[in-house]
């Protein structure tokens, strides 16, 4: 199997509120993971010194079928130092896995946090506080967002790209079948947390969002400095090649 020399990505800046990976039928039932225990987030106290008060970060996390925290990371925050007490917090936070028709099966999604002097504030409802919360960011940090496509100075550049491989009962086969993989990009050039958007065959997407996880681009950038992307990449499964186009 080949895969084109020339790979593009189309980047998305719109965000989806949840996604869990890998996606079957859509007349499926989820269930979002509940939360067990949670750990209070530190105010900064070098931001209370500055006389800052109050704080914002927004983090993508991966739970998986077991309910274990697998990644996360802050795609929006106010101030570097929320970011980083944020996530220094939600590491220690544990889950039940979330379910689909019943069965556990990993889960992506976000979290919009609010801090005070006085506590912490969870919002659930990403959708209802979006407006409000990116009002209040920083946008002068160009690291406190995720960069949109017209904004990084060249689409991301794929370093290590290796083509899925079909599984063992379908070669030899006449496979069709499109899978969509979101993921996102940190600032490194790492694929974080990919999540099948959309998938014709649940064996085709396992093995597309395996390859796309070892996957590495050249850090993505926003006038020079290292930004973090969420991507979608198409691929199109047929009976000769595995192919992977922008979309």
């Amino acid at each position: 199997m080949a895969s084109r020399s020339s790979l593009r990505l189309a980047l998305c800046f719109a965000t989806l509120a949840l996604v869990a990976p890998p996606l079957t039928a859509a007349t499926t039932e989820l269930t979002p993971p509940r939360i067990k225990q949670t750990t209070a987030v530190a105010f900064p106290p070098s931001l209370l010194y500055r006389g800052v008060r109050e704080g914002n970060a927004e983090l993508v996390f991966l739970v998986d079928a077991d309910g274990q925290l697998r990644d996360c990371m802050a795609i929006g925050y106010s101030h570097p130092a929320v970011a980083e007490s944020a996530l220094v917090a939600f590491r220690t936070w544990t889950f039940q896995p979330a379910r689909r028709d019943g069965e556990p099966v990993p889960f992506r999604g976000q979290v919009s946090l609010e801090l005070a002097v006085d506590g912490m504030v969870v919002i659930n409802n990403v959708h209802d506080v979006n407006a409000k919360f990116m009002s209040r960011l920083d946008w002068r940090d160009s690291t406190s967002r995720l960069a949109s496509a017209g904004e990084v100075d060249q689409l991301p550049v794929p370093l290590e790209a290796s083509p899925p491989a079909l599984p063992e009962s379908y070669r030899g086969k006449d496979v069709t079948g499109t899978v969509l993989v979101d993921f996102y990009i940190d600032e490194t050039g790492r694929v974080r947390m990919p999540a099948i958007a959309r998938a014709d065959d649940p064996a085709l997407a396992d093995v597309a969002m395996a390859a796309v996880s070892e996957w590495r681009f050249a850090p993505p950038t926003r006038d020079g400095r290292p930004v973090k992307v969420r991507a979608r990449l198409p691929f199109e499964f047929g009976p000769t090649a595995t192919t992977a186009a922008a979309r």
